[in-house]
């Protein structure tokens, strides 16, 4: 509501806020793609996301990811109906909610929380009382990656060798390299990705808008290449969205 006050809109207009965390605005393209198909009064629609990572009591960001410093920050994307940068041509969303305690921890809802949230002792918390292991979690987690990414492109009717760049979340080198390199098969991933994260950190539900931008105006992705952008988010959500840039 805050950003439709701010933008001068209102009326007759769906506000919807996804609570996917990292993944939300990949998801987000997904519902507001389904959205413009429906709904033939409406053109456009804004997607944003932003993150602050504050107070340090509650999540430092120094110290929540150890690989991974979180940065301040936004970013917005418009969909429309008619012309762009970028078009879209399948997007894809798969859950594991079997992980989704590797996040949380095994603490059960409403016995509070230790703060400052750090996630490496949430996920090691959760190993030590679940019956699934850490290396079973990561080789699902991995598994999941190439899954989406073959189903994205089942979906728009794409070759693998027609896709020039998939373009990852800013994360650090040691999460790039184990986390997401051995899963990607021959995809080239994105250096934006990682060379802008290393500047500005993780920047939560905007790094998908974000990385984006950098890729093409690095000259990295140019018009009639074709892109995936992956992001992931807590629950566990895996999305991927398959895009020709124009």
């Amino acid at each position: 509501m805050w950003l439709e006050r701010e933008i001068g809109s209102g009326g007759f207009r769906d506000v919807a806020q996804l609570m996917n965390g990292c993944d939300g605005v990949v998801n987000g393209i997904r519902w507001a793609a389904a959205h413009l198909t429906c709904e033939t009064e409406h053109k456009a629609a804004l997607i944003t996301a932003a993150e602050s990572w504050q107070p340090k009591e509650v999540i430092d960001r120094w110290t929540v990811d150890p690989d991974t410093p979180f940065g301040d920050g936004g970013a917005a994307l418009v969909m429309a109906k008619d012309n762009g940068i970028a078009r879209v041509l399948a997007a894809v969303s798969r859950t594991q909610p079997k992980l989704e305690g590797v996040h949380r921890g095994p603490r059960v809802f409403g016995q509070g929380v230790s703060l400052p949230v750090k996630l490496s002792e949430r996920s090691r918390a959760f190993y030590e009382t679940s019956d699934i292991s850490r290396d079973e979690a990561w080789k699902m987690r991995g598994d999941g990656i190439g899954i989406v990414i073959e189903k994205v492109l089942a979906d728009a009717g794409v070759a693998r060798e027609r896709v020039a760049r998939i373009v990852l979340p800013f994360r650090g080198r040691q999460v790039l390299e184990e986390e997401y390199f051995p899963y990607l098969g021959d995809f080239e991933p994105a250096r934006s990705s990682e060379e802008r994260g290393r500047e500005i950190g993780h920047l939560g539900g905007a790094d998908p808008i974000a990385a984006l931008h950098y890729a093409i105006t690095s000259g990295e992705l140019s018009s009639g290449d074709h892109a995936i952008v992956f992001s992931e988010g807590v629950g566990i959500v895996q999305s991927a969205v398959l895009v020709e840039i124009v």
